[in-house]
Formats: C-alpha cells, sequence, structure tokens
C-alpha cells in the first residue's frame, strides 16, 4: 500500500507538490477548508481541516500514518505543521521554528537576541501605541517614513508605508483588520533594495543551500508588492562578495533555531552594501521562487523540499546551468472574465525569437472570474524562463507577460 504524504494547503503553490508526491507512487492527502481550491481536485484523499486547527492536523496526520508533512508557498499552515512535526517524530521546522517565524513582533524579538541586523520595531495594540511609535522611532525626523504591518499575514496583506501620524493611524487600522492577533508592528523603513534569500538548514543549522534573487515588484496604492523573482551571475556574484548577506542568512536561522527545514528571507541592502533582514519564514518562498532556483540551477526545488520532508537530506547543484532565470506572475488591473489564451503558440514565438526556455500557466479556466490585483495572491498564472543572460531573459519574459495577458484577460 503506497504511503501517505499530509500536504497542508491546496492552493495553486501546493499543487507542485501535489503532483511530485504522487509521481513518486505516494498518496497525497490533502487538508484545507473546503472551497474552490485547485489542490483538492488533484488530491488522492481530501480532508476538510482547517490548517490552522493545530489539533485537527495532528490527528488528522496519525489517522492517515502519514511519512510526511509538508506545505510550501504560505505561512498559514506552519504552526500546525510544525505541531505535526513535534508531535510524530516527524521531519520539518518545528512548532518553535513556526511560532517564531510566523509573528513578526516574536520574530523582531529572537532578531535582537540572535545579533541579526533588523529594523528598530514597536508592538502597537492601540492607536496611542501607534502615534507613541511614530514620536519614538524618529524623534528626530518626522518626515521619516515607518513601515505598518500586520504581524501574522502573508502575501504582503495589512502592510503599508506611512509618513505621518494621519498615515500611521491609517494603516494601523488597516493591519490589524488583516490580523488575526489583534495588534499591528510598527518599525523603522530601511533605505535601499530588497532582495530575497531562500535555501536549506541541514541538521546542524548551517545554511548549507543559499539562493540570491533580485524582486520584481509592483505597487498596490499602499506599497511595493513582489510579483516576480529573478536570478543572474552578475547579481549573484556581487552578493556573495561585496554583501554580508550570507552572514546575516547564517545569524538569522540561528536566531529562529532553524533545522532541517527550507527558508525564506526578505533582506534590504542599504547604499553601503550591509543586509538588514525584513522578514524569514521556514518554508520556501512564492511567486514563483521554487521554479525560478530551479531553472537557474537545474534540479527540481519541489523534489527537495519532498526528500527533506522524508527525512531525506537533500542534495544541491554548485553551479548554474544558465545565465539567469526569472518568473513573473500573470496578472489583471481589474476583475475581468479569463479567455481562452494561446498559451503554446506565444511560448513558441518567444522561444524562437530569443532562444530561450520558457513556460507559463494560467491559473482560471475560460469563463471564469479574474480578480483585480491588490497583493501577492491576485496571481491569475505565472511565467517562468531562463537564458543566457539576464537581458535576454528580460525582453523574452515581457513579451510573453503582456501577449499572454492580453489573450487571457482580453484587454
Amino acid at each position: 500500500m503506497a504511503s501517505n504524504v499530509l500536504v497542508l494547503g491546496a492552493g495553486i503553490y501546493q499543487v507542485p507538490l501535489i503532483k511530485r508526491i504522487q509521481a513518486r507512487g505516494m498518496r497525497a492527502v490533502v487538508a484545507s477548508i473546503p472551497g474552490d481550491y485547485p489542490g483538492i481536485s488533484h488530491a488522492d484523499e481530501f480532508l476538510p481541516v482547517n490548517t490552522t486547527d493545530e489539533r485537527g492536523i495532528v490527528e488528522a496526520a496519525r489517522n492517515k500514518d502519514a511519512e510526511a508533512v509538508i506545505t510550501t508557498g504560505t505561512d498559514v499552515a506552519l504552526r500546525s505543521l510544525g505541531a505535526t512535526v513535534d508531535a510524530l517524530g516527524l521531519v520539518g521546522p518545528t512548532h518553535a521554528m513556526a511560532v517564531r517565524a510566523t509573528n513578526k513582533a516574536d520574530m523582531k524579538q529572537a532578531f535582537e537576541e540572535g545579533g541579526v541586523r533588523s529594523a528598530k520595531h514597536v508592538k502597537a495594540a492601540s492607536e496611542s501605541d501607534a502615534l507613541n511609535a511614530w514620536t519614538s522611532l524618529h524623534p528626530h525626523a518626522n518626515s521619516h517614513p515607518l513601515m505598518v504591518k500586520c504581524p501574522d499575514r502573508s502575501g504582503s496583506r495589512g502592510i503599508s508605508i506611512a509618513t505621518s501620524p494621519d498615515e500611521v493611524l491609517d494603516a494601523f487600522h488597516d493591519a490589524v483588520d488583516a490580523s488575526l492577533c489583534g495588534y499591528a508592528v510598527i518599525e523603522d523603513f530601511i533605505e535601499g533594495h530588497e532582495v530575497g534569500l531562500d535555501g536549506y538548514v541541514n541538521t546542524d543549522g548551517q545554511v548549507s543551500f543559499l539562493a540570491y534573487h533580485d524582486k520584481v515588484v509592483r505597487s498596490n496604492g499602499h506599497t511595493d508588492v513582489p510579483v516576480g523573482h529573478r536570478m543572474d551571475a552578475d547579481f549573484i556574484q556581487y552578493c556573495r562578495t561585496e554583501t554580508d548577506l550570507a552572514e546575516q542568512a547564517q545569524r538569522t536561522a540561528t536566531a529562529v533555531g532553524m533545522r532541517r527545514c527550507f527558508f525564506n528571507m526578505d533582506v534590504i541592502l542599504d547604499t553601503e552594501n550591509r543586509a538588514w533582514v525584513i522578514e524569514a519564514g521556514v518554508r520556501a518562498g512564492a511567486t514563483c521562487i521554487p521554479e525560478v532556483i530551479g531553472a537557474y540551477y537545474g534540479f527540481d526545488y519541489y523534489e527537495a523540499m519532498i526528500d527533506a520532508a522524508l527525512g531525506q537530506e537533500p542534495t544541491f547543484p554548485a553551479e548554474p546551468v544558465c545565465g539567469a532565470s526569472e518568473g513573473r506572475l500573470l496578472l489583471s488591473d481589474s476583475e475581468a472574465i479569463a479567455q481562452c489564451a494561446a498559451i503554446e503558440d506565444t511560448l513558441r514565438s518567444v522561444k524562437d525569437r530569443y532562444e530561450v526556455s520558457i513556460e507559463a500557466s494560467v491559473d482560471y479556466a475560460a469563463g471564469e472570474r479574474l480578480p483585480a490585483f491588490e497583493n501577492g495572491t491576485s496571481r491569475i498564472g505565472q511565467i517562468v524562463c531562463s537564458g543566457p543572460d539576464s537581458h535576454t531573459v528580460a525582453m523574452a519574459i515581457v513579451s510573453a507577460q503582456k501577449k499572454l495577458e492580453a489573450e487571457y484577460i482580453g484587454a
């Protein structure tokens, strides 16, 4: 009888895991709240359990004699995953790791205690706390902006930049409304260039694989939202030799207590090339990150995640197989009805013109309603490209993106 792997979540980012588990001859048992989620139809078995229900997820894993528990691209299920790892002796982030990585206030405290370079912050549970943060975080420069964040959500939900006391109050209410915990985290705004780090921490707590990726962002009117990622040789060489990103990544992993888990970190490089860690998660990133890393290094990042969850220490390539890779979300500026898109024809023309490898997928069938762009969850599809250099890849992916969005949205 095939072994069961419990997948937490049935969203679009869990579908690649489900398919690869099944390709191994194992059963993908998917836990999620009921709804129109693509992973449900792909599952070998669906369990209508909320992934935030720690006790319910532990019991589901126990009842199904799960050999592993896994998720990716979301923070929502991490505490339940950690509780299951602890209760059943499985491999992955523990509950303690998950708590520190899914609440920005707890995370910031861990950063301070672990010597991680990070922005000063204040926990705000009331309007007076929020206004006091405006004064305490920059007493000498009232024009200095602040970041106001929902502490326990991902996908850039509940995050705003505030440049005045009134804006701090508005942003505070937005963050609290989006939160599950009822308070906000307010922190200094660090000027610089935002980059991403993904990788793996081994049994000894050492970062054994580290991927540097630049971000493609788009404003939603409140903050810049990551809508894609890119990797190229020059950027990676710069990160390795001109910054302390690797050192701060290791400090962060140690502060959070990471062991035998994948991670995703958001980092700001300031004008002196110093790395300021903004956030860290104990799971792989979303927004095409596994595909971009896989395309650049020539391996399947999802397969490495499954290896780790099954207790096998994953191996990682040391050298890239191309000059650059990039992934972007397909997005719609406004609500629309999905049209038929000639994906293969579009990709073939771009591939032939630019001599690149390129893949794309759409999330909605023709006739379904497409959401308007708000945050990282508003995707309507994705496109991933790799080739000889960053310039060629950028031209190819922009060309394909414009054509596909125009066809799919009907613009």
